[in-house]
């Protein structure tokens, strides 16, 4: 129940966080409309401003993209296990599930499952 709680939970912030990420492209796009309308005294300086503003904006589509695609492939569940790629650590890149606490012979080790695909050399 805690793993469910903890997916939903983590679902939820990743759907806020979209959300904010549209907000912020939405009034991005709405300062450029307004910064289009006011007459510059220098026209130059205020078209530059606006390229930047789209390259600075299609830059963040791209790497928004990359994000949400590599996102997809960022967890897998097979047989009620959760396998959650990690960014750092000793299985940077993996896909680990959760740690399990073991008590062998009075001594505690952590045991974590890790999902690889097949290497025949």
């Amino acid at each position: 129940i805690a793993r469910a709680e903890a997916t939903q939970a983590r679902v939820e912030r990743h759907a806020a966080s979209r959300r904010r990420a549209i907000v912020a492209a939405a009034a991005a796009d709405a300062a450029n409309a307004a910064a289009a309308t006011i007459p510059s005294v220098n026209g130059r300086a205020q078209l530059r401003e606006s390229e930047e503003m789209q390259r600075l904006n299609k830059v963040w589509a791209r790497q928004e993209n990359l994000r949400v695609k590599a996102g997809m492939e960022d967890a897998k569940i097979y047989g009620g296990v959760k396998y959650e790629r990690k960014a750092t650590g000793p299985f940077m890149g993996k896909l680990v599930s959760q740690g399990t606490i073991l008590n062998i012979d009075g001594e505690d080790f952590v045991e974590y499952r890790v999902l690889t695909k097949p290497s025949f050399f």
